[in-house]
């Protein structure tokens, strides 16, 4: 049970890792995510721009915690209620017709089989939350909780840092970079 528990953890983490690193190295930036959230229609116009600035990063910290095991119960249940409104949001728009791209950090447009890809990570989230909470956790919980023995609570730690180096890879080469500007200018402004 502890290792379905990791791997449900493990599971949240990478989903959220990319979805995170995906809005972050989005070609239009925050404007790009900011036009997502306005497409769902689910907050007030004054709360879109600091949603697209703050969801980003929600997710990464959400995926490095769940990886970690670090206030994993609140951290879970957090998870949870991010994918059930997701989903949620999905299945009203689905329901009413209207087709638009997730946002979710891929090409994909918003469909039933999504809204039931993040019922079923909602499930896993709300999972690990009613589990034991310090379950091969990177700081195991105090006491005698003999599902998480201490040397196995180190686990987290290296594939901790896996995650954030296939993270930041992601995060580096999904960066558009600029060729440099070999256009030699004449002093008078023209080529």
């Amino acid at each position: 049970m502890v290792y379905l528990l990791l791997a449900a953890r493990w599971i949240l983490a990478v989903v959220f890792t990319a979805a995170g690193v995906a809005k972050l190295n989005a070609t239009g930036g925050p404007d790009e995510t900011e036009r997502a959230i306005t497409r769902y229609r689910a907050l007030p116009h004054r709360l879109v721009g600091p949603a697209a600035r703050v969801l980003p990063w929600l997710e990464v910290t959400l995926a490095v915690l769940l990886a970690a095991g670090v206030a994993l119960k609140p951290t879970a249940v957090v998870a949870a209620t991010l994918l059930a409104a997701f989903a949620l949001a999905i299945v009203w728009h689905v329901a009413h017709g209207r087709r638009f791209g997730c946002g979710c950090g891929s090409a994909k447009q918003i469909s039933g089989p999504l809204a039931a890809r993040d019922i079923l990570l909602a499930g896993l989230a709300a999972t690990v939350a009613a589990g034991p909470s310090g379950a091969l956790a990177a700081w195991p919980t105090w006491g005698n909780d003999p599902a998480s023995p201490s040397w196995r609570a180190l686990l987290a730690v290296p594939l901790t840092v896996i995650l954030a180096t296939i993270g930041l890879r992601l995060y580096n080469t999904s960066r558009p970079t600029r060729a440099p500007n070999t256009t030699r200018q004449h002093p008078t402004g023209s080529v």
